[in-house]
């Protein structure tokens, strides 16, 4: 497959078009923002492109930010009880860590996955996004170098549309608080009009440290979902060889997938 003729995902470009402002009255990609976007001081998840725009969403993220905040807390408690019992190797924090840098470099190829696995037939209007999400399954690497990127530490295992009902079903009473999320996040993407949507994306991570999983809502618009090329591929082969191809031409990155 040629990234060239579809969508160019690998490039700073794709990146900074994917990293946008969270304000919803807004919304400027990175890009358009001159390639800078800041981050709560909360949270340190969020992103924004000014202060106003931050001050206009704050209603909307503070149940978010003190969500996030209560989970980073339970990491830096376990990061604590990790040191004090003399443990090596990689923390809990490390792991939250690359993670994050992860799913933030390779955001394009992502969400390039999701459009394609929600596409029937000729159509590429993404479907059935109301009733499915996109799980991925990203396991790190054994003994990556500690010179290479953090975002190049990981590898995919799995990637597959599942309906929600089937979620549900696993998870019970667990899928309470990422449900009504992704509720909100539905309600919210009808609301801009017509060919508008969101596909969840529920990211699970393995490691040594601990396993991270949420669920990430990837906003798409007409235009936008038009603009991502046809794949001719398994959503799954795309991602795992995508992710290979660009970390293994990282610097200083000789750690292998087994």
């Amino acid at each position: 497959m040629n990234f060239k003729d579809t969508f160019n995902v690998n490039e700073r470009g794709a990146r900074y078009s994917m990293q946008s402002c969270k304000n919803p009255a807004c919304m400027s990609s990175r890009a358009k923002a001159g390639g800078k976007l800041f981050k709560c001081s909360g949270c340190k998840v969020f992103t924004y492109c000014c202060k106003d725009c931050q001050h206009a969403h704050w209603k909307e993220h503070k149940p978010q930010c003190l969500e996030i905040r209560k989970e980073n807390d339970i990491v830096a408690d376990y990061d604590q009880k990790y040191v004090q019992n003399g443990s090596l190797g990689l923390s809990p924090k490390q792991a939250m860590d690359e993670f994050r840098a992860f799913v933030d470099h390779f955001n394009p190829q992502i969400f390039f996955a999701a459009v394609n696995a929600f596409r029937e037939g000729t159509n590429l209007q993404p479907t059935g996004w109301e009733e499915d999400f996109f799980l991925i399954k990203v396991e790190r690497r054994p003994n990556p170098s500690p010179l290479s990127p953090r975002w190049a530490r990981f590898m995919i295992s799995h990637a597959k549309r599942y309906s929600i009902e089937d979620f549900e079903a696993v998870w019970g009473a667990e899928y309470e608080k990422p449900g009504n999320a992704r509720a909100a996040d539905v309600k919210k993407a009808k609301s801009r009009g017509a060919g508008h949507g969101v596909i969840t994306v529920w990211l699970t991570c393995l490691s040594s440290a601990a396993t991270v999983q949420a669920p990430f809502p990837n906003f798409f618009s007409p235009q936008r979902a038009q603009a991502i090329g046809r794949m001719n591929t398994d959503p799954f082969v795309f991602l795992r060889d995508a992710v290979e191809k660009v970390s293994s031409g990282s610097s200083s990155n000789s750690s292998k997938p087994v």
